[in-house]
């Protein structure tokens, strides 16, 4: 069958015939009492003030504004009022409580008819919960359907309490938002790392495998603005649909400008658009004798599956947490992982139970309660975890579907603010303690590891990308080997005294040498490699790079393309015919070469008299 998508917008749910719904207005209601006696109180001393300040205007003669509320003498503080608010509350607490919005995307029948009553029907059934009304529907738009999807896949991930799935996405997409981790989990929940198209073929030298660009993943792309002026925070803040009368816009202006005048420009997020990413699955190797992927999404972890390893990832954890030349005390009564586990999560917890601020990306000091706490840490350690390559999926998976049971969840974060914004928050508090642990471990880690005595940990090193130019005159031909698998150093190491490196810096240039990306090519004429080969190159600029060795100069002073001819004359190759090239640009720079190597001969002449 198909299908088209409607949203019903302003849905209202008939949340009365719910048994829990007295329990809940039961609740509201003392919540209310409280404020109201609190309100009375307020607009009591407000009357008294205004009948004050009358009076005195009247004895001075003054002018004085009436309030015709105030003087009718009717409270607009009183029982309908409170009546309502209570109304009012438990309806947002029971939209909370059953994680319900008030727009929703249906997939309908193309060819079939609807009308409001069908779609209040569809959307009672969908959610099993009785819909009074909806106020409107049409065509649902893309960032409907997208914010739809979103909350599908927190649903999905609430109900399914497939936790550790979700941030193994998020393990491996360090840098995407919530929302959009939960778009990719809806679309491809085994994905691994995405990335835009151009980026994968620019930056990692994976193109698209055939036929996949149109199975595009959706995503949240912010759209950025700069502002410079008061006008610009102004502009920004009304289409931002903020009441230039209201507290929010003058507390929001203030701050902004106090930002704009400490640090001369502001960047801020004006909206959103539909951005598509692909899976590494959808991608390929340029070079499929030099597959990258295990580097791309992390499978070579710093702690070895048999956890040989365990004093050097154990000593950049204590150094990360306590500092230089700290040390891991692991407690021999439980298992290595388990040690490593507990250190991180320790740590997690103490700064989420006092000082979160303390973490780069927390904006906020407020102190969650102890349950959700426990939330915060267990993303935290398991997102941290996952990068070092501590086993901790089954304990984290138990736990987290424990306190995300609403059972357990305290009740007044519940109907304040939902599961979904309650999880939402501890994922990001999660996320930038481990972001910001990972960072500083990995610094420690290849410190390690390049300092360490061990053949095995400095080709990890190697493997890393750390210090490679100290690796390609490293004493062992395994670290010499590796550095030439990882491209560099070709140029030395083609010539090393150890056959296999030798062999190995050659295989690596025959591959740059015949790649179909000029950059490989470039970089075998870097190494002075193939050079004969190259000279004939398709792409000028393959042609120019070996102009620079100084290779083939009779045949690349005859070049079409001006790159080439410019690289033969600060040769100072064929001179007099170049200054006469029909590119300006060459003829300079002929003559630029020619003056130098003339001021550099009368150098020299100078000194041969002075001797």
């Amino acid at each position: 069958m198909e299908t088209k998508k409607i949203t019903c917008r302003g849905i209202e749910y008939d949340f009365k015939q719910l048994p829990t719904y007295e329990i809940m207005r039961n609740n509201v209601a003392r919540e209310v009492e409280k404020d109201f006696a609190e309100m009375v109180k307020e607009e009591e001393e407000e009357r008294e003030d205004y009948y004050a300040s009358k009076e005195a205007a009247l004895r001075a003669g003054e002018d004085f504004e009436i309030d015709e509320i105030i003087e009718s003498g009717v409270s607009v503080i009183n029982e309908d009022y409170k009546n309502k608010l209570i109304d009012e509350k438990t309806y947002d607490y029971m939209s909370h409580y059953y994680e319900l919005n008030a727009n929703v995307v249906l997939d309908v029948d193309a060819s079939g008819s609807y009308d409001k009553e069908s779609l209040r029907k569809a959307v009672s059934e969908q959610y099993n919960v009785p819909v009074v009304s909806i106020k409107e529907y049409g065509e649902a738009k893309n960032n409907e359907i997208l914010r739809q999807m979103t909350y599908d896949s927190m649903l999905k991930m609430f109900e399914s309490k497939d936790y550790t799935n979700f941030l193994d996405l998020k393990a491996n997409l360090s840098k995407y938002s919530l929302n959009n981790i939960a778009m990719v989990y809806k679309q491809r929940p085994n994905a691994i790392a995405v990335k835009g198209s151009n980026d994968w073929f620019k930056n990692y030298k994976r193109p698209l495998i055939v036929g996949e660009a149109k199975n595009g993943i959706k995503i949240w792309r912010p759209l950025a603005v700069t502002l410079t002026s008061e006008q610009d925070i102004d502009k920004f803040l009304s289409s931002a649909f903020y009441d230039s009368n209201s507290t929010t816009y003058k507390r929001k202006h203030d701050s902004m400008m106090r930002e704009l005048n400490e640090k001369g420009k502001l960047n801020e997020i004006k909206g959103y658009t539909i951005g598509y990413v692909y899976d590494i699955s959808q991608t390929r190797p340029l070079d499929r004798a030099n597959d990258n992927y295990d580097l791309i999404v992390n499978l070579r972890k710093p702690l070895t599956e048999g956890v040989e390893n365990a004093e050097e990832v154990g000593r950049a954890i204590a150094t990360t947490l306590k500092g230089k030349d700290a040390t891991f005390d692991f407690d021999k009564d439980i298992s290595i992982s388990q040690n490593l586990y507990n250190a991180i999560y320790k740590d997690a917890a103490g700064i989420f139970a006092s000082a979160p601020q303390s973490v780069t990306g927390i904006k906020s000091n407020d102190i969650s309660s102890a349950k959700v706490q426990k939330i915060e840490s267990l993303i935290a350690t398991y997102l941290t975890c996952k990068h070092i390559g501590i086993d901790c999926a089954d304990k984290v998976a138990l736990e987290l579907t424990n306190y995300m049971n609403k059972d357990n969840i305290p009740t007044a974060e519940l109907i304040l603010h939902g599961r979904k914004e309650i999880f939402g928050t501890a994922f990001d508090r999660g996320s930038c303690y481990a972001n910001q642990f990972i960072k500083a471990f990995d610094t420690k880690y290849n410190e390690i590891l390049i300092d360490s005595p061990l053949v095995e940990s400095r080709i990890e090193a190697v493997r890393r990308g750390c210090n490679l130019s100290k690796f390609v005159n490293d004493e062992s031909p395994e670290v010499r080997t590796a550095v030439a698998n990882a491209y560099y150093g070709l140029e030395k190491l083609k010539d090393d005294k150890d056959t296999g490196v030798r062999s190995t810096a050659m295989e690596r240039l025959d591959y740059l040498a015949t790649s179909k990306d000029s950059n490989n090519r470039i970089l075998a004429a870097k190494c002075g490699y193939a050079l004969d080969i190259l000279c004939k190159d398709v792409m000028s600029e393959v042609r120019a790079e070996v102009a620079k060795q100084g290779y083939a100069l009779d045949i690349l002073c005859k070049d079409k393309f001006p790159s080439v001819l410019k690289e033969v004359a600060r040769q100072g190759y064929a001179l007099e015919q170049l200054k006469k090239s029909k590119y300006k640009e060459v003829r300079e720079v002929a003559s630029e070469t020619e003056e130098k190597l003339s001021q550099k001969s009368e150098s020299k002449k100078a000194a041969h008299l002075d001797r």
